[in-house]
This record gives C-alpha cells, structure tokens and sequence, in this order.
C-alpha cells in the first residue's frame, strides 16, 4: 500500500474521532440547544489540527520504524518527511469543498535511544488556508512524543516509566505493546519476543514486566510501541567495561583464594561455608565449613491403572521430579488374595534426552487341567498386564515423561479395569546418574563386561524372562529379579512354571551369592549362575560359574549417588520386632524379596516369589504369588498389600492358601530397620533386602584460585584451620582430571604443603572432604581463617614486553577475538545491541588515564572469514559487523559506549588515519611505520623492520605451490588501526591429488605491531574423486640470517625451547604445545606464532591420518632459513569428505625490537607471552 493508500485510511478513522471530538469539546457550552446549529469554520479547523497532530505522530512512527532497520537517521528522515507530505496531501482531499492548502513552516523529528532514559519526539509547524470556507493563514504548531525511563531490575521483572505528549503516563499499554530484545546465538540475530504475560501497570505510568525467557535481566534492550505506532529502543545499559587481567604476578607471591563455585568434577557442592571470604584474608575471622546431607529422594506409592478400553496418558504424583522408578503388580482391582497368577516386574529412565521402559511378565491359569503358562519382556514398555496363561497382554503402559512432582505413563493397550499398581520413585540431585538398559549375557564363560553405560554405578538390578523376543507372547512362564551393590553384596531369585503339563512341574531358586539365575523353563534345569565381579567407570562386570546354552538378554537398573547394601537375613520365629542391623548406615528404602525358604543354593520344587519395599510405616507394601507343583489342577494363587512389606503362604488344600510368614514395616533404624512380625514359621526363612541410604552427613566444598601465578620454583598451599571435630578434614586438589590427596587430615594452626607437581596452570582448585563417607551420621563442622598459595619466584610477564600490541576483535556475539582465538572471559558474554554503527566510540584507561582511542569497524563475511571492509556509518551493528581496537598490558580498562542521539555525527577516532599514512597500494606496499609489507610477483610477501626481511608465500599443497589469477585485494587501506589484504590461491589444473577445494588468505596489518596476521583458510568440499595429501603448507617464510628456537612443550608454564632444526609435531600428550618458532641472529629475525586454537589445529589432519603428520618444520639449508607451518607432512592423509578449516597466527620481525622469545634476567621474555597468556577479560555492562 502507498503513503496515499495509507493516510485514506487514516482520514476515514479521522472522521469518527472528529465528530466525537466535536460534540464533547468543541460544543459543549452549547449541547443543550437543541435547534442551535454548530459553527462549521470552527469545526473545520479542530478537525484540520487534530488530523494534522495524528499525522505527526504516525510520521514520527514511520521515522522510528526505518531508522531502527537501517541505522540511517538522513535517509529515516528523508522518507518520513515524504510520508508526512503525502499524508497532508491526502488531509486536504477529504474535504475538497474547503479548498485546504498547506505550507509547512518548520518540522523536526528526534529520537534518542539505546538509554536507559529513551524517547522519540516530533514537532511540525504548518500555515494553512481553508479558502472554501473563507479562511486563510492559520498557524498551527503541535508536538508528540513518547518515552521510556527504565527505572530498575527486580528478580526477572523490568521497572520502567512511560510517558505520552507533554510527560502525560502512559497507562493503557499491554504485552503487545512491549517487545524485548533477545540474542539468538545459532542464527546470530536479535529477535523481538513480547512478554508472556500482561504487565502491571501504575496510574504513574510505571510497568512491572516479566521478561521472557533468554532476556538478562540486567542488560536488555526493550522496543515500546504506543497506539499511534510511535517506537522508542531504550536500554538498560549503554556501554560495556571490558576489564583486561594480564598474566602479571606481582607482590609477596601470597595469593588467596579466589571463589568458591567452581565445579571441576562435575558434582555438586555437599555443605555450606559461614563466610567464604574468610578465607580471604589471615585476620582470625573463621569460614566455617558445615557438613550437610546428602539430597536423595524416594517414595513407595501405589495408584491404580487407567480404566479405559481406549489408550491414554496417566499421570502420577510423587512430590518431586524422579530419574527412576520400579514397578511391580497383579492382575488385581483390590487387595487380598486372587485365584490365577498374573503380576510382573518393571522399571524406567530417563537418559541421554531419551526414556528407557523395560518389563517383564509372568502368567500361570488356574484350575488348567493342562498347564497354561506363558511370559513376555519388553523394551518398550514397564508395565504388562498379562490376562491368561496364553499370554495375552491386556494392558501396557510406558513412562513418556517425568515432571516436576511425579511421572506421565502412557497406556499404549489397555482395558477397563482399575488394577492396583506398586511403585518406587527415586531422586534427589545425590542420585546423580540412572539409566535402565538391557544386555546380551552370553554363551562365553568366565567374566563379561557390560560397558556403554556412559558412568560407574553404585548399584544395579536385574530383571529378566528367558530367550524370547521383545513384546511377544511366549508359553512357559519364567520370571527372576537380581541385585548388586559389591562383589559380596548380591542376591537373585527365579521362578518357573512349564507349559502344557497334564501334571503341573514348577521350580524355583534363590541365592545369596549371584546377582543372576536363569533356569529352563521347559525343564527346570540350571541353564545360568552369575555373579558380580565389580563396577566399572563405564558399567560393571559379571563372573558366569554357569553360562547360558544361548544368548540371554537381561534388564538392568543402573544407579549412581547413595548408599547401598544388598544382604538377607533369617526372618523370625516369633511374632513381634526384628531388628536387622548389619546395613551399616540408615535407610531411605528397603525393598525385601523371598521364596519362604531356607538358605539353599539348590533347585527346588513350586513356583514363587513374594515382593515388597518401604520408605515409611505408612508407605508401603507387596505382591505375592505361588504356582504349586506336582498337581493334576492347577491351582494357584496371587496377593497384593498395602498393609505389609513381606508375606508368603502355602497350599494347604485346595483354593486354601494359608498364612507362612508376614512382616509390617516399622522403621529405619541408624544401621538397618525394624520389620514387626504377625505371622511366623518355626523355622527362619531367608529373606533378601535392599536397601537405599540417603541421610548421611557429607562435605565435599571446591575454592579455586583463577589467574595464579605458576612459574615459581617454590610453590606451597597454606591454609589456617582451628577445629575440634571429631572427624577429620582432608585437602584434595584437582590434577590430571582427577582429584589427589594432599593433605589426609588438616591439623590445628598452619597446614603447609608443596603443590610444584599440582600448580601448573593459572587455574587451581582443591576441595575440603570430610572422611567418613559411610553413613555419617553425626553433623561436623570446621573452622577456617585463611587459604593461600605462595609463589616464588614472581615474575611480570608483560611488563618486560616492548611493542606487545594485541588487536582485539569484538563480535555482535559479544566474544572478543585474538589472532582466531576467543580470548577466556570471567563473565558471560554480552551481545552487542543492533545500534547505529555511527554512535559507537571506545576509550580506554591507559597508565591510569581515561581517553578516547582510536577504532574501526568492519563488515565480514561467511562467519567472519572473508573481509569486506570499513562498515558504512549509516548502518547498524549486526552478525557481519565486528569492532576493532588495540591494546596492551598498559590498558586496565576499555569502555565500549554510545550516544543514543540521531543527530550525532560518528566520531573522528573511527575514521582518521594515525598510522597507515604511507600506504601504498598502487605500488603493492602497506607500512604502520614501523613494520612495511611489500607484495611482488603473484602473491609473495616481504616483510621488514629495519634492516630485517623476510619472505612469506602461502598455500603450497603436494609440493604444489599457488598460483594468482590476480592481484591481492586492498579490502582495507589507509586504515584506522589496521590493513586489511584478501587473496585466492589457485592450482594450475587443481592442486595435484587434492580436487574440490577452495582456499582463500587473508592478511592484516596493524598499527604499533612488528607483525601481520595470517588467516588462512582451505574448504574440500566433498568429493567423488580420491584426495591424497602428503605435503600440506599454508604458509612458509624464509629469510637469510638466524637460528632456530622452537617451542617443544612447556614447564612450569614456560616454554622449553628447542635450538634443533627438523619437525615438531604432536608426540606426547603432555607435551605437544608448539605456539612458535622463530629464526634469530642477536636482536634481528622473525618468527610465526600462535595461540592454543591454532596449536591444536596443527594436527588437524592426525586424526585422519591414523598417525602423527602435523607440523612445525625449522630448516637451515646452505644461505636458506625457513619456518614452516605444515598440518600434513609426516603421513599421508586420504578422504573425500567435506571439510572447512582455517588456520590463524601471526608473523613476527624484529630487529631491535621485541622478538617472540628472549631471555632475560631471571627468566624469560618475548612476545610468546601475548599467545600463551592472553589476557582474560572481564565485561560488565553500566548505564
């Protein structure tokens, strides 16, 4: 639609508001006069001035809506200003009899945005005539203005003030009217998201807004938009403190503990400290440190089933969220006994973003002439509700869901019956880790490794059915259940009922010493006896004294997190308590299991098995059944409780089945539990129990130092304590991926130790452990005044630095860039806001001194790989655009900030040329002054720095080199902080034996450096022909004078360097850090360095190889030095696949001036140290 089609529409809304207008204001001194007409001249005028106002606030609209797009304020208000003629153009024909003609005398539009105080404005003065009406040369002036003042973050909720024309609250704005700025990282754009629910709003025009998900609280940008299309983009912040810390130890070498959040294990924090900062300092102020306990939840419950013929969803309620649960039922609708026996096994997980559903079933028909048994497993679904010994399965339901106070199940076969369903849930953030699986036990005898598992459990159990497949219905019945915590806490039972028997031939075993039985259930002979070996960090291990006759899959439950104790006991022989209290800690769950026999590791005759598991007194109960054998009828029996843990019974006449033995649960006691016996035999049956302790006292607290110094020769942890505990309190620190006791119990007063073989990096964590890991139960706690390490020597690293220039690239994503590498932050990113690219200015606190500097910004392209040069002023800040600045260790702060005004014009510092006043591309030569870059032939580059050059050729591939259809592209010249040079290497024919790739260079040159940077980049896009690759060079620089120093690993976070010619490549994974090499004769040479990233990208190509093939290679050949960086040379690489690799660094020459590596008085120095320790940085965002 066009501005005239738009203001059509406006006109026609005008028409209704004016007359309202009219009656209400205009005439109200007259509206009881009945037959008194209105004055038309005046009504003319009001409804000409009000359309006139509307105007102006749509245009100020419009204005808003292209500046906020393009960044452009000239063009934005080129187009509204057209907008608002057009739009007078059209208020002058809605009335063509009153001859309405316009002269504008003066219009202005304003915004100022990205603050925290926000507007946008508009203000028109027009002269016009109605000559239809006989009136002529009226002034009106008018003005609009909407603005936003955010006020203060609470929690997630935005406080900002709204204000219409002449400061009036705006107070009828909703959530639509409201769109937050919110940082897409995978498609790297801002997205406008509204709130999800309405604001509340003040008769001040004050709005309390929930911000949606994804927004920071304490740096977002927010777009309000009133009824007239007016916008205004105020943010919470308008500039980023960008902290730099460089690797410079300074002071005594005392350097306390930084933090105490870090989580290098990967595992909660147990226990609380009083005053962490305590530690901070050596003042007689103590942290103490208190034990807490540890977070396992668990619940017994029962529910019945989904009562429906239809397939459906079921939630249940636990209280929390589980990460596993066991089930175990009958066919049964109420408890008690029940002829027939229909009940099952299951459990479920949710794991690696999916869950895990396994069951098992057991069905025997009673009162068969002919045995009817049959069974069924599953691995889709844990519970199966068998109808007939046939089997068939009548209803089946799997967990699709655990949420934040229970589990989904979803019936997948159902019917209409309410059976009652028993149930374990398990949580807590202690069980740290459950998965359920299945694995093949196999037909090999000895021992068996179950792997895959992704963790070393604590605890498994075991289910099983026999060799069928998954989800079919098999006759001859068979069911077990094992469990494990130990090589010596294990126990399994099995049952068996044979199919088609004229007389009924059933079996049974349980054992106290494996964790898996296995019987034929077509004869009742042993087919399996395993036991358990031992948990591995990825599974556990089985030990077969009897292996299958074939391939058995088996169901686990693995848990990792808690305590857990797996044993049996003799259950009483007289009515009353029984207290077991060989657990060794006090239960949170106990499950039983028995066949009511004595202990025996035999067959024996008669199927059963009964079932059942407490959390409480309350929260219990169990399932039973018993298929007799040796009878011409079947008659069999199941039970399921609410009121007992255990119970069994046996036939004693037909369809009677009496009461053997029956527990209720009473208690956990702070080594086992009490069970209260009602029924007893004469003789002590042996009964299995499990049990699930979670209420034991632990503390396990992290402290970690950030930027320590690590390069002394004396290195020592110290830490003052004071404690009266009973318990002692040991110090492990981090190493190696794991943790390694330092200190087996901390002593009163000062604890000194040598940490040399541990303080290797600038980061260094210990934790506090209390040593009693079993069942504490008794709450301790210790005292701490001070935590330190002391360093010596020290060294400042950056102050024995000349000419150290580090050139910082900061992304829209907030990530700042050295040489390729993201440089390490303390805080989270913070993306850069879409504002006018002409606003932006950069200072920074140099030796203490606040100033502005100087910068530039650039537009890239294909993720910042392929340069397109300066950024047009009149754009804005997006996913292509990066901002350039330098710095070094002089620099203890860099301000990144704008004047949200349109009318600012983008300061000189991001534009003028300091450095590059000698370029000259016209002859190929770019110079900063102090290095020059001269460019001849195709593509060879000459770099020098006083009487030192050296050559630079690039992209060699099987001996091949490159070839230039042109010259380099100048992308940026004459620059502010730096050049920019782009060039595409080609192969005569394609590269030999290396078809389908593309490879372009990149090269900048920065000001106040005595070196250039590489960006060197090789796609192989995927190819149907054989790649063969045996020599591989991106870039070689040769020169004439000089001898090798290459780094060949580091120690004590100092290089180890090397004078050898020859390769360097990845040949120990404790000492493959290869970041530079440089030729060197007295104070003259160059080198290449580069930064971990691109160290490890050096080996790239390893992987593919099957073998060592990276590089660095020094050469002295005759009058010849070269250095060259070689990611293919030692074996040969061969694919076809696509890959896109580029390779960052920086060529380094010298000539009085700092070389990459030099030693010094006391150690050494160079600008190795801008690569290995960049400086780690700290963004905050300020109003």
């Amino acid at each position: 639609m066009n501005n005239k089609g738009q203001f059509s529409l406006i006109a026609a809304l005008f028409v209704a508001v004016i007359l309202v207008a009219t009656v209400i204001i205009t005439y109200s001194a007259i509206r009881n006069s009945a037959t008194q007409e209105q004055p038309q001249a005046l009504s003319a005028i009001d409804e000409t001035n009000l359309a006139l106002k509307q105007s102006l606030g749509f245009t100020v609209g419009y204005y808003g809506s292209v500046l906020k797009v393009t960044g452009n304020a000239s063009y934005a208000k080129r187009l509204a200003l057209q907008y608002l003629e057009s739009g007078l153009v059209n208020i002058a024909s809605m009335h063509p009899q009153w001859g309405t003609s316009f002269s504008v005398n003066d219009s202005d539009l304003y915004t100022y945005w990205f603050a925290n105080s926000s507007f946008s404005s508009g203000d028109l003065a027009v002269r016009y005539n109605l000559t239809g009406l006989g009136i002529s040369g009226i002034t009106y002036e008018t003005s609009c203005k909407l603005s936003v003042q955010i006020l203060e973050t609470i929690g997630d909720k935005a406080i900002l003030q709204v204000a219409t024309d002449e400061n009036e609250p705006l107070i009828n704005l909703g959530k639509r009217n409201f769109k937050f700025y919110r940082y897409d990282a995978p498609s790297s754009k801002w997205v406008l998201v509204s709130p999800s629910i309405e604001p509340l709003a003040y008769s001040n025009g004050t709005y309390e807004i929930t911000m949606p998900f994804g927004v920071d609280p304490y740096s977002y940008v927010i777009q309000v938009e009133d009824s007239r299309g007016i916008i205004v983009v105020a943010s919470s912040f308008s500039r980023y403190e960008i902290t730099p810390t460089w690797s410079s130890m300074t002071g005594s070498g005392q350097d306390y503990v930084d933090n105490s959040i870090s989580d290098v294990d990967s595992s909660p924090d147990k226990g609380t400290h009083s005053s962490f900062s305590a530690q901070q300092n050596s003042d007689g102020v103590f942290d103490t440190l208190t034990e807490t306990h540890t977070d396992i939840l668990v619940k017994k419950g029962t529910f019945t089933k989904l009562a429906s013929t239809t397939p459906g969803s079921q939630p249940i309620t636990v209280g929390f969220q589980p990460k596993a649960v066991i089930f175990w039922w009958t066919r049964q609708t109420s408890y008690g006994e029940l002829a027939a026996v229909r009940l099952g096994y299951g459990f479920a997980t949710a794991y690696g973003g999916s869950y895990q559903n396994y069951g098992v079933a057991f069905a025997s028909d009673d009162n068969a002439g002919s045995s009817n048994t049959g069974r069924r497993r599953s691995e889709t679904y844990c519970i199966i509700i068998l109808s007939n010994g046939d089997p068939d399965a009548a209803a089946q339901a799997r967990i699709t869901s655990f949420s934040a106070d229970g589990f989904i199940l979803n019936w997948q076969t159902n019917e209409n019956r309410a059976d009652i369903i028993h149930y374990i849930a398990l949580g807590g953030s202690d069980l740290t880790t459950a998965r359920a699986g299945r694995f093949l036990l196999n037909t090999g005898s000895g021992t068996q490794d179950v792997t895959g598992l992704g963790f070393q459990p604590d605890f498994t159990m075991f289910l099983w059915t026999f060799t069928e497949n998954v989800d079919s219905s098999t006759s001859d019945a068979e069911v077990g259940l094992g469990f494990a915590a130990s090589s010596t806490q294990r126990a399994a039972m099995v049952a068996v009922s044979e199919d088609g028997r004229p007389t009924m031939d059933t079996w049974q075993q349980q054992r106290t010493n494996s964790c898996i039985l296995l019987l034929s259930p077509s004869t009742g002979a042993q087919d399996a006896v395993v036991d358990f070996s031992q948990f591995n960090s990825d599974g556990f291990r089985l030990n077969k004294a009897d292996a299958p006759s074939s391939n058995t899959p088996i169901f686990y439950l693995a848990l990792k997190g808690g305590y857990y104790d797996v044993g049996s006991f003799d259950s009483a022989t007289s009515v009353g308590t029984q207290n077991v209290t060989s657990v060794g800690f006090q239960p949170m769950l106990l499950m039983l299991a028995t066949q009511g026999r004595t202990a025996s590791t035999s067959i024996g005759s008669t199927a059963e098995l009964a079932f059942g598991a407490a959390t409480s007194a309350t929260e219990r109960g169990s399932t039973w059944f018993e298929d007799p054998d040796d009878l011409g009828t079947s008659d069999n029996e199941m039970e399921t409780s609410n009121s007992r843990i255990i119970s069994w019974r046996d036939r004693t006449g037909s369809s009677a089945f009496t009461l053997r033995g029956s527990a209720d649960f009473t208690s956990f006691l702070p080594n086992g539990f009490r069970l209260n016996w009602s029924s007893v035999e004469a003789t002590g049956k042996k009964v299995i129990y499990v049990a699930l302790g979670g209420h034991a006292y632990e503390l396990d607290l992290e402290v970690q130092w950030m930027n320590t110094n690590f390069n002394g020769t004396t290195e020592y942890l110290l830490i003052y304590a004071n404690s009266s505990s009973s318990e002692n309190l040991q110090v492990d620190v981090w190493h190696g991926g794991t943790w390694n006791n330092l200190i087996p119990s901390l002593s009163n007063g000062w604890n000194n130790i040598s940490v040399l073989p541990y303080l290797d990096s600038s980061t260094f964590t210990i934790r506090f452990k209390d040593t009693n890991t079993d069942g504490d139960t008794v709450q301790n706690s210790w005292q701490i005044d001070a935590t330190l390490l002391q360093v010596w020597p020290v060294q400042d690293l950056y102050t024995t630095v000349q000419n150290a220039t580090i050139v910082a690239e900061l992304l829209q994503n907030g990530t700042i860039r050295w040489l390729g590498q993201n440089l390490q932050m303390t805080t989270q990113a913070k993306p850069i806001p879409p504002i006018p690219v002409r606003i932006i200015q950069v200072n920074q606190t140099i030796n203490g001194v606040n100033c502005r500097v100087p910068f530039q910004i650039e537009d890239w392209a294909s993720e910042y790989r392929i340069p397109l040069g300066l950024t047009n002023n009149a754009s804005v800040f997006d996913s292509r655009t990066m901002l350039v600045f330098l710095m070094n260790s002089k620099v203890s702060k860099i301000t990144v900030w704008w004047n949200g005004s349109d009318r600012i014009n983008q300061t000189s510092y991001a534009f003028t040329n300091r450095y590059f006043t000698g370029d000259d591309q016209s002859n190929r030569r770019l110079t900063n002054g102090v290095l020059t870059l001269q460019f001849s032939g195709e593509f060879t580059l000459t770099s020098t720095v006083g009487s030192s050059s050296w050559t630079a050729t690039f992209m060699r591939i099987n001996s091949e080199a490159s070839v230039y259809g042109a010259n380099e592209a100048y992308v940026i010249h004459h620059g502010i902080v730096r050049d920019i040079v782009h060039q595409e290497s080609e192969w005569n024919d394609g590269a030999d034996n290396c078809p389908n790739l593309y490879a372009h260079v990149v090269l900048t040159l920065p000001a106040n450096a005595t070196y250039y940077t590489y960006q060197l980049r090789l796609m192989f896009i995927q190819s149907q022909q054989a790649r063969s690759i045996t020599d591989l060079c991106p870039i070689r620089i040769s020169g004439s004078t000089g001898s090798p120093q290459t780094e060949n690993g580091t120690a004590g976070g100092f290089p180890i360097v090397s004078s050898a010619t020859g390769t360097f490549y990845n040949y120990s994974a404790s000492l493959w850090a290869h970041h530079w090499s440089q030729m060197i004769s007295g104070t003259t040479g160059a080198g290449l360095m580069f930064t971990d990233e691109a160290n490890s990208k050096l080996y790239a190509f390893d992987s593919i190889a099957g073998a060592k093939t990276g590089a660095l290679k020094t050469s002295v050949s005759g009058g010849t030095r070269s250095i060259e960086l070689l990611p293919v040379t030692l074996s040969q690489v061969q694919f076809t696949s696509a890959m896109d690799i580029t390779w960052n660094g920086a060529v380094v020459t010298f000539d009085d001036t700092m070389p990459i590596y030099t030693e010094i008085s006391g150690g050494s120095s160079g600008l190795w140290i801008t690569v290995e320790y960049p400086p780690i940085v700290t963004v905050t965002t300020e109003n």
